[in-house]
């Protein structure tokens, strides 16, 4: 313990630290000096206890030692013998005889005394000081007035009785007041509750009845379309038909042009023949000019007809025209003015989010294509479906063939919209996040930064798309390590969401719920966590309603927060609600409620049940190989689950099985490298250990050791508990034992 005796003016902190826990004839106090005689003060502005004489050297120890310890508590009060004397009532002879020792004062002096020092110095001494003083009075009493030190003994048996009365009194008072503050809060909560129901069940009533108006609005759009393609056969008939009688009508009008050739040609041959025969020039020239006036007239009728019949086809070729750009609008989808997409677009984004992820990419891909035809590539809706199919092939699990499809959009946007459009933006943003995904967090961090450099510059600090853009930046800040990192950035960006966005934005409450992650992650304060999860929730709650996706994603954040935290059954129990919650909203195929479900059974597991853990890893297992597929992640994550728990149920050589069919899988799905991959390699070197091999353990480790060192860094938590996992096994195969 330090020295206090250097610090002359801490009288009262000395007494505390240095009380002695026994014995009767020691210094109790602490060590505070007794008050000097006059050569010896220090300071003449402070008033000290004078005392008459020493104390006699021929009084018993107990007695001695209660003076003297009496005289020390006195040293701590700023007054004189007779002030002090008359503060109490006393006269100063009495005050005298008890620090002298010659008489042994009452409890409650003794109490007087100490409360009063505690008074002027600010300092109260510790309950310890206390009772070695009470029982150094009681000893003293006991050698000069046995009797006295009975009753004594007596009366602080009561005055212990009545704290320990008035102590359960305050605290049953104190528990009442929390009681009444928790029922409050319960009957607002409750009040909130109803109130939320209600603007949800409003919700619900004001969708159906959308839904009902859009497919009536698509049962009529179905009808015009019909006809409209009805019509246009028709009118494709009658084109077509009037380009036959056009032919005919040229046709025609050729062999009446060759026919008034040849009729010129007869009239001149006449008109020759008319200069040789006077007498038969009149009825020769009759004869030629009605024939020729007959074939003129039949060629300017030829000429109308033709002259018609081209009119009514160029008509019929504008009446085409317009209905085939009428049939073009009415194939082009319309807006979905909530998701800022065309219809078809938003539908195979709702079939996503439930899901569907196959027939959402089919429906994409016919707008697509459709669009394509009549727009080109680089029409700004076909490049917009190509990201949503790049997202939902990510989704899908499919993270290589997503990035690769975005790089390639990423090129054609470039070219297109140039470097400064919010769509190229967006595509890099995405772009960014699936690399992460993909096993690379470091190259998401690299690609965050130069992306959040570009939106400042062409959007500003305060736009939402840089405050977002900021978000997904720590987060793979703490996903490569930076736990502290991550955590200060969330800490600096949250002022800036509140004060541009407001509180109650999306982008604010996200950034708290990642502060709230982080923070766990770096100062292990799960307590603390959950408390402002609770809060955050409340505010969900309030702003979202309780079937938000927000809200929904923070209580299975706060239930695995509380089994952390040493509440494995009350984890367990949490998601048993929140499942019940998902499944009824989302239904029993959508992945988040395939999460719930995993999580639920990870903490029956971990609440001390790994057999029952291990049969609902069983049946989550194949639901999502039959909604996900075999080499979707959160397949894999699925089997990885299995086998630990198979393992912990007592088959450790069934879960080394289970972990090597699954590294084969995960190297070919997701390479060697990526963090899942090596956490596999983990986990079957723990098993093997487990299983009776221990030097295979420490070797495997060892291998894991050096990839992570490689991939993740030496002070990545991942590189150092791999690093004491390899040391532990090593150990272990030295004793010559398995793992107890």
């Amino acid at each position: 313990m330090p020295d206090q005796e250097a610090s002359s003016d801490r009288d009262g902190r000395a007494a505390e630290a240095r009380l002695p826990a026994v014995p009767a004839a020691r210094d109790v106090t602490g060590g505070v000096p007794a008050a000097p005689g006059p050569a010896g003060r220090r300071g003449c502005g402070r008033r000290r206890v004078e005392f008459a004489g020493d104390i006699d050297e021929d009084l018993p120890a107990p007695v001695r030692a209660l003076a003297e310890n009496l005289r020390m508590q006195a040293a701590r009060l700023n007054d004189t013998m007779t002030g002090y004397a008359a503060s109490l009532h006393r006269n100063r002879s009495t005050l005298s005889r008890w620090f002298s020792g010659q008489e042994i004062p009452g409890a409650d002096f003794v109490e007087r005394l100490l409360d009063d020092g505690d008074l002027h110095t600010g300092r109260p001494v510790t309950t310890e000081t206390r009772e070695a003083l009470r029982q150094l009075h009681r000893a003293a009493l006991h050698e000069a007035r046995p009797n006295a030190a009975r009753l004594q003994a007596l009366r602080d048996e009561v005055a212990v009785a009545r704290r320990r009365q008035d102590e359960a009194e305050d605290t049953v008072a104190v528990l009442e007041e929390e009681l009444a503050t928790a029922e409050a809060t319960a009957d607002l909560l409750e009040e909130r509750l109803a109130r939320a129901t209600e603007r949800a069940e409003q919700g619900f009533v004001e969708v159906r009845r959308a839904l009902e108006q859009a497919r009536t609005r698509e049962a009529r759009h179905s009808v015009e379309l019909d006809l409209l393609v009805e019509e246009r056969e028709e009118l494709r008939a009658e084109r077509d038909d009037l380009r036959e009688r056009v032919a005919r009508l040229e046709r025609a009008l050729r062999r009446a042009k060759d026919r008034a050739v040849a009729a010129e040609t007869r009239c001149t041959a006449a008109e020759h023949r008319l200069e040789q025969a006077e007498e038969q020039a009149d009825e020769a020239a009759r004869q030629g000019d009605s024939e020729r006036t007959r074939w003129e007239t039949a060629a300017r009728a030829a000429e109308a007809a033709k002259a018609a019949a081209e009119a009514r086809a160029e008509a019929l070729e504008q009446e085409m025209a317009r209905l085939l750009l009428a049939r073009r609008d009415q194939e082009t989808p319309l807006e979905d003015r909530s998701e800022g997409r065309p219809a078809p677009e938003a539908d195979a984004r709702e079939l996503g989010r439930r899901g569907d992820f196959t027939g959402a990419r089919r429906k994409l891909r016919a707008a697509m294509v459709g669009r394509r035809a009549t727009h080109g590539p680089d029409d700004p809706q076909v490049l917009a479906a190509r990201y949503d199919l790049a997202q939902l092939r990510g989704e899908a699990g499919d993270l290589g063939g997503a990035v690769a499809a975005l790089e390639a959009l990423l090129l054609d946007e470039l070219r297109a919209l140039g470097p400064d459009h919010a769509d190229v933006l967006g595509t890099r943003h995405l772009l960014a996040r699936l690399r992460g995904e993909a096993g690379d967090p470091a190259h998401a961090v690299a690609a965050f930064e130069e992306l959040l450099a570009d939106r400042r510059h062409r959007l500003g600090a305060d736009h939402p798309d840089t405050l977002t853009t900021r978000i997904d930046l720590a987060h793979w800040r703490g996903e490569a390590g930076d736990a502290t990192g991550a955590h200060a950035a969330f800490e600096d960006l949250l002022p800036d969401a509140l004060r541009v966005l407001g509180p109650d934005d999306l982008v604010t409450l996200a950034t708290r719920h990642n502060l709230v992650r982080w923070r766990g992650e770096v100062d292990g304060d799960l307590a603390g966590a959950v408390a402002a999860l609770d809060a955050l929730l409340l505010d969900e709650l309030r702003v979202l309603g309780p079937d938000h996706g927000g809200s929904l994603g923070t209580r299975h954040l706060l239930a695995r927060l509380r089994g952390e935290a040493g509440d494995p059954a009350g984890a367990a129990a949490a998601f048993e609600e929140l499942l019940a919650d998902r499944r009824h909203r989302l239904g029993a195929d959508h992945p988040d409620t395939l999460t719930a479900r995993s999580s639920l059974a990870r903490w029956r597991g971990e609440a001390g049940d790994p057999a029952g853990a291990a049969a609902l890893f069983e049946g989550v297992l194949a639901d999502r190989l039959r909604v996900l597929g075999p080499d979707h992640p959160k397949t894999l994550s699925t089997r990885s689950s299995l086998a630990h728990w198979r393992g912990a149920a007592g088959d450790p050589a069934g879960a080394v099985a289970a972990f090597e069919g699954l590294l084969a899988d995960r190297l070919r799905v997701l390479g060697p490298d990526h963090p899942k991959t090596l956490g596999t390699r983990s986990s079957l070197a723990h098993w093997r250990g487990a299983a009776g091999d221990p030097a295979g353990a420490a070797a495997a480790f060892q291998g894991v050791f050096a990839d992570r060192l490689r991939v993740l860094g030496a002070e990545h938590r991942k590189t150092r508990s791999t690093r004491q996992a390899r040391d532990h096994w090593r150990e272990v195969a030295a004793r010559g034992r398995p793992r107890p």
